[in-house]
């Protein structure tokens, strides 16, 4: 008698079922529930899931034997992904360990637009793990040969058990802390004097590379064999990443560039001829604007071929500009009969007419900002148009 059937439903099958009988219902109904042949059915990738978790516990028969027994709740929930949970049942603890391999190092390396602009050459010192000299990466005195793990008998992993579930623990392996996951290991009293065992040690190196002009913001330069060595590999490379910093002056996107300037009414009204900008290589840079071309508020003017280098040529800089409005004070001392006789009139045909009713309404400055901040009282819950009642005592 089992716990409950719930799992045993869900594929179709009897408690009774053999492995043979599980994986074939399992194969059936995974077929017929996939989500991709029941678009229309909102319901199907919950049920596929259920399905897969019912296989999942059922395929093996220590899971299978601890739901027979104690049942669970919920058991699409529990535990690890299903990668995890399939691999700590197909692991095979008796193939030998992994063949050492040294991992590649990934640091963040700032740089400013005016190095990706100009290119420029890095040279530093780094600290990287090298072989031992002394042992030549044996981790031992002379004449020491490593010996068999006792712990894992030379496999490089051990059996751990884990919580999967309520009532579900299963066996799954783990490197041999004893000996790192190698198999061998040295004995504490023939160890390499220089390195303790560990078969490698620290060591400065100067390195130097070369940040090409068009290089951008998170491209990578990979120094091969820079990185730390491991013994019986290839040494790792190092790599560095290229972080932007932010610039003051210039917004950078892809290979173009963009600025910000600030126009008098004048300039804008009347065309300028004036200096904008240092550019990154220290340049700088003139814009002529002749006499009759109107600047408008926020315009956007592109100077093609002046943003970031490329293989061949350069991006485009644009330039937004923000035209200065004359302040209040400086208007008080104008004659505005003048100036109405300089600057072009409303047009009337966009006049709205005066109704017969008019409010003459008061102003006071804002932001767009605070647009849609004024929010209606959330609505009563109950409607009541007659009368109030009140509650009054006997």
């Amino acid at each position: 008698m089992v716990a409950e059937t719930e799992l045993y439903d869900l594929l179709g099958i009897s408690p009774n079922a053999s492995q043979s009988d599980i994986r074939k219902a399992y194969r059936k109904q995974a077929i017929s529930c996939h989500p991709d042949k029941n678009p229309n059915d909102p319901a199907a990738s919950d049920k596929f899931q259920k399905i897969s978790n019912a296989y999942e516990v059922l395929s093996d028969e220590t899971s299978r034997e601890s739901y027979d027994n104690f049942g669970t709740a919920d058991n699409s929930h529990a535990g690890p992904p299903m990668d995890d949970f399939m691999n700590s049942f197909f692991f095979d603890l008796n193939r030998p360990p992994p063949a050492p391999k040294a991992k590649d190092q990934v640091v963040d390396f700032d740089v400013t637009l005016e190095d990706l602009y100009n290119g420029k050459s890095v040279h530093f010192a780094i600290e990287k793990d090298v072989i031992c000299k002394l042992c030549s990466g044996s981790g031992g005195k002379k004449g020491a040969k490593p010996q068999t793990c006792g712990r894992c008998s030379g496999k490089g992993h051990v059996l751990s058990s884990r919580q999967l579930g309520p009532g579900l623990i299963a066996q799954m392996p783990t490197p041999c802390p004893a000996c790192e996951g190698e198999g061998v290991k040295i004995k504490d009293k023939s160890k390499c004097r220089k390195c303790e065992g560990h078969k490698t040690t620290k060591a400065k190196k100067k390195i130097s590379f070369d940040i090409k002009k068009g290089m951008v913001d998170g491209q990578r330069i990979r120094l091969q064999g820079e990185g730390d060595e491991v013994p019986g590999a290839k040494p790792a490379s190092l790599v560095f990443r290229l972080r932007t910093k932010k610039h003051d002056t210039f917004r950078v996107s892809g290979y173009d560039l963009a600025i910000n300037i600030k126009l008098t009414l004048l300039e804008a009204l009347s065309g300028f001829e004036k200096i904008i900008c240092h550019h990154l290589d220290g340049r700088t840079v003139k814009v002529s604007v002749p006499q009759g071309r109107v600047i408008q508020p926020n315009e956007t003017l592109c100077l093609r071929d002046q943003g970031m280098p490329l293989s061949r040529g350069f991006g485009d800089l644009y330039v937004q500009c923000e035209v200065e409005m004359p302040s209040g004070y400086w208007m008080k001392l104008q004659d505005r009969n003048a100036l109405a006789k300089l600057l072009p009139n409303p047009d009337p045909k966009n006049a709205i007419q005066e109704g017969e009713k008019t409010e003459n309404v008061k102003y006071e400055t804002s932001s767009m900002s605070n647009f849609g901040r004024t929010h209606a009282p959330p609505p009563n819950d109950f409607d009541d148009d007659g009368p109030s009642t009140q509650c009054t005592t006997q």
